[in-house]
């Protein structure tokens, strides 16, 4: 009824939660009903992980781990593009063998997403019941860029909720990393952001502003930017900043739903602005800006 035990296990090739194992190695201790593990190795093409702790008879984990080394790379068929990198995670295993949950730090120097650096990776990673959650986590961007996020994500049904807080991010990077390649504006962008519904149809609530920047090929200043997106039509509610000597202000919609139809409402825009261009010029410029954002 009560045995013990102790001994050293080796797996060889095998998988756990649809993720290969290469094999698993350590000693095992049988007592009380529980089988604790010291030092036991995993390793796969994904992750090289040392965990402690114990499993019960019902399954039930109770793991300390340490992740020396995640490859980004065998996580890129979940984006749209290419990820590289390496990272570390420390942190506690509990729940069950069919259902775990995991609690950690996760660190990584550098991860290049789309071919942009991010840098000193750093956050609270959780999962359970198919949600991953990141809390005090954020990334920093080339010489002063930085995005900190708070923010869970369904893997089951695709959900997303959270915020994210950016500061001055170069808007060429943000957007590639978005998966928006974008050519027309450039700057630096600092935007609080919102986030709600499923990938293929987002909710998304932001202000910001871009301090200096181009348009189009237009010399911008002071930009202010609000808006939402809302069953794939994005809601510019305002536009607003200054060109040359002169301002504009503007609001809008795009409606992706209808090939990114683009609806203006108000636009002004002030003696000195774009004096020398045609409206039409003034109001391409507000489209371009209206597209990249």
């Amino acid at each position: 009824d009560n045995p013990q035990a102790v001994g050293y296990i080796h797996f060889y090739l095998g998988s756990y939660m649809g993720v290969l194992l290469s094999g698993m190695d350590g000693d095992y201790y049988l007592q009380d009903g529980k089988v604790r593990l010291q030092d036991f190795h995993i390793y796969s093409p994904m992750v090289d992980m040392d965990v402690n702790g114990t499993v019960d008879r019902a399954g039930r984990l109770d793991l300390l781990a340490e992740v020396h080394d995640i490859d980004m790379k065998r996580i890129q068929h979940k984006l749209p593009y290419e990820v590289s990198g390496h990272g570390t995670f420390s942190g506690r295993i509990g729940g069950s063998i069919s259902a775990p949950v995991f609690h950690g730090m996760l660190d990584a120097p550098l991860v290049v997403l789309n071919g942009q650096e991010i840098h000193q990776v750093h956050g609270m990673v959780d999962y359970q019941n198919h949600r991953i959650s990141l809390s005090n986590f954020g990334f920093s961007q080339g010489e002063s860029g930085y995005c900190g996020l708070e923010i869970s994500y369904g893997t089951d049904n695709q959900t997303v909720s959270g915020n994210a807080l950016v500061q001055n991010f170069d808007i060429q990077a943000l957007c590639d990393i978005l998966d928006q390649h974008n050519d027309k504006l450039t700057g630096h962008i600092s935007v609080e952001a919102q986030l709600g519904g499923t990938l293929q149809e987002p909710d998304l609530w932001l202000q910001g502003s871009i301090p200096d920047g181009l348009a189009a090929g237009y010399d911008v200043q002071d930009v202010a930017l609000k808006g939402h997106l809302s069953h794939k039509v994005l809601f510019l509610d305002e536009l607003s900043g200054s060109q040359g000597a002169g301002s504009f202000a503007a609001q809008g919609t795009i409606d992706f739903n209808n090939e990114g139809e683009i609806a203006t409402y108000p636009w002004e825009c002030s003696r000195d602005c774009l004096a020398s261009r045609p409206r039409s010029a003034a109001l391409l410029m507000w489209r371009h800006l209206l597209e990249a954002t």
